[in-house]
């Protein structure tokens, strides 16, 4: 190690006798920063050295181990981080990471460029992959060494919490990879990051290089949350799942995978900036899972939920039921807004709180429900991280209340996190024509107990309305006259702790019909091909001043003629009714239900697809008396699976046929009807048989 003269380490320990250990604000508790009155670490590298500037903990005794490389030896301008060489005395030990202003007075300035900002790697099945810039034209290999204070206990000693590689003489970056690390980071929490770039051999965090370059970052983690959105059929959803991911510029989404379980086969259309629009027929609750990809990562991204809630007037639906965040110190209590942004699904029910229940416990805590429906939330002695619950809640709805689930993410962060804080997304219906006002905060959460207030906004939307927001969460929404769509309006909440935290949630606004409640309540409507004719049977849980029901038929999905008029029978009636002429092609169907005072609505439209000019297939006789069904196709090649079914729907033959005729033996059925199921490139064809 070179040093200029005795004379500056003479004057460097005597700054060490002489400091005052006081506290940064902003950094955790157990980083022993030790600053000068003036604000600079007591311990400072000789001039011809570049040192690290992460706070003094991370340089071991402060003294006589400090991380430090020479700038004076023959690799000097030849190997170094980034695209830009150090300079003498670059990295003073100021209490601040350089990544947190890598060019200004918190660190080396713009040669602290191995990483642009803090940085950003990502996770990918238990392992954090982390690139960064390099120059090496030593005409050698050289090694890169990285530590991360996974544990955030104040050192880069602990085991696991080291990488290398080899850098090939005039190679530009590299890649380092950490193996069994768990992506469930508690928030709050600044990691530091260390790179060393030297051709000498460490086993150390500290001590001194004889060339090369250290540079210290903050680790970016991406964090994501769950979202929600709440629609009706044939509205278009619209919103934005990065308003509240924590995640670094340049992070992409990709594209949605559906549950299989889902009502629909709509599919969201979703950018990669995270915005996206979604359109469905079909009411139900839809499920995606959209990858969100860290800036460099193009496989094991992580994914986000996306939860979209579809109403339709004139069902019986499970009540609205959204996800909920909320945020907690470690071994500190949490009561969770559980019914805040929940809501009733249709008009003549109301949300009941009492009637939530725990689901699926979460895995680090206890829990119990207030009569309120709050939940709350006592984390497991000692845990930080992030846990979650189910919960189930219900309506008030007559003879049977309907219930619905959702999630609640609790963020559990370590005492000696630095300040953070928390907002949930919120759902407001609102009347159509009428003027609406709430409070965005009520649900929010700050786990420090700090006064949060939220940023005001005063946002026009041509077409749709006037938003006011004030710093209390109080808010406005001034809806145009005739406006019945859906509006996700972000709004952003912050504390006044030191430093002050921020978060941003959304307002799911959804123009809803006015509340009287619906002539009529449906629980199911179906449709199904038998034998080229269309059976449409529905179901209605209550009727109420009702008069009729009109089955309508449409070859496009737009011009609709109705093809029967069915009266109301009165509560928990079935219905059934046949359309025997459909033509070839698609075929749409829905119901118009009309109440005794003309008032309208439709169902859900269904469709189905018809092939009944099908010359090519012929199944007979019917009824079957000697035994022997046929089954002749008389122009496609191939192998068709052929199901036969009784009327409880147990198989009772199949087989495999080809071009020509065919024949089943039913000989030793029970008389009755029984429908024939046969897949047809594709498609499939139902026929009804009569066995005598």
């Amino acid at each position: 190690m070179k040093l200029r003269t005795l004379l500056s380490i003479v004057v460097l320990l005597c700054l060490l006798i002489t400091v005052t250990a006081s506290a940064n604000p902003g950094t955790p508790a157990n980083k022993d920063a030790r600053l000068h009155a003036n604000g600079l670490i007591a311990a400072l590298p000789p001039a011809s050295f570049d040192g690290g500037d992460a706070p003094l903990s991370y340089e071991g005794n402060g003294t006589t181990d400090l991380c430090t490389h020479d700038l004076t030896g023959p690799n000097t301008g030849l190997l170094f981080l980034g695209t830009t060489a150090p300079t003498d005395n670059a990295g003073n030990l100021k209490n601040v990471a350089a990544g947190a202003d890598n060019t200004g007075s918190n660190g080396d300035g713009l040669e602290e460029d191995a990483i642009t900002g803090t940085a950003t790697g990502y996770f990918n099945s238990g392992t954090y992959i982390l690139s960064a810039t390099v120059t090496n034209n030593t005409g050698g290999n050289a090694n890169l060494y990285a530590w991360v204070d996974w544990n955030n206990d104040g050192d880069f000693l602990d085991a696991g919490e080291s990488a290398s590689v080899v850098v090939a003489n005039g190679a530009t970056s590299a890649t380092l990879t950490w193996t069994g690390v768990s992506d469930n980071l508690p928030p709050g929490v600044k990691y530091y990051v260390r790179l060393r770039l030297t051709t000498d051999v460490l086993t150390s965090p500290l001590g001194n290089a004889t060339d090369g370059e250290v540079e210290d970052y903050y680790l970016n983690v991406v964090r994501i949350t769950p979202d929600f959105t709440v629609t009706k059929v044939y509205t278009t959803a619209s919103g934005d799942l990065s308003t509240n991911d924590e995640a670094p510029a340049g992070t992409t989404y990709g594209t949605p995978v559906a549950d299989p379980g889902n009502p629909g086969a709509a599919l969201p259309s979703v950018n990669s900036n995270g915005t996206y629009t979604f359109t469905t027929p079909a009411r139900g609750i839809y499920y995606f899972y959209i990858p969100v990809c860290a800036p460099g990562q193009s496989s094991g991204c992580k994914s986000v939920e996306l939860r979209i809630m579809v109403i339709q007037a004139g069902y019986v639906q499970p009540p609205i039921a959204n996800t909920d965040i909320a945020s907690t110190k470690m071994d500190q209590f949490v009561s969770i807004a559980t019914a805040i942004n929940d809501n009733h699904s249709y008009h003549g029910t109301n949300l009941n709180p009492a009637s939530v229940t725990i689901v699926n416990a979460p895995a680090h805590a206890s829990t119990s429900v207030f009569p309120s429906g709050n939940i709350a939330y006592v984390p497991n002695s000692g845990y930080t991280g992030n846990d979650t619950l189910t919960y189930s809640i219900c309506d008030d709805g007559t003879p049977t209340p309907s219930c619905a689930t959702a999630k609640q993410i609790i963020r559990v962060v370590p005492a000696n996190a630095d300040n953070t804080t928390d907002a949930t997304d919120d759902y407001a219906p609102i009347v159509v024509n009428s003027v609406f006002s709430d409070n965005a905060s009520l649900n929010d959460k700050d786990p420090e107990h700090d006064a949060q207030s939220t940023v005001v906004q005063n946002l026009t939307f041509p077409g749709k309305g006037t938003f006011a927001l004030n710093n209390s969460g109080d808010y406005t929404f001034t809806p145009v006259s005739g406006y019945s769509g859906q509006l996700d309006i972000p709004y952003t909440t912050c504390d006044n702790g030191s430093p002050s935290a921020c978060r941003t949630a959304t307002i799911h606004i959804l123009m809803v019909a006015p509340g009287a409640a619906l002539p009529v309540k449906l629980e199911s409507f179906t449709a199904d091909l038998n034998d080229c004719a269309v059976t449409l049977n529905w179901k209605a849980a209550s009727e109420i001043n009702f008069k009729s029901y009109t089955v309508e038929y449409s070859k496009d999905g737009s011009h609709f003629t109705p093809v029967a008029v069915i009266n109301g029978n009165g509560n928990n009636s079935k219905y059934s009714t046949t359309h025997k002429s459909p033509a070839d092609g698609k075929a749409y169907y829905r119901l118009r239900m009309t109440d005794i005072d003309g008032h309208e609505d439709y169902s859900q439209t269904l469709s189905l697809s018809i092939n009944c000019s099908r010359s090519y297939l012929k199944v007979f006789p019917t009824p079957v008396t000697d035994g022997k069904l046929h089954v002749n196709i008389s122009t496609l090649d191939g192998k068709f699976d052929c199901k036969l079914f009784n009327l409880t729907g147990q198989l009772v033959a199949a087989k495999t046929i080809t071009k020509g005729n065919n024949t089943i033996d039913v000989s030793k059925l029970t008389k009755g009807v029984y429908y024939l199921s046969l897949d047809v490139n594709g498609s499939r064809e139902s026929f009804k048989v009569m066995v005598q």
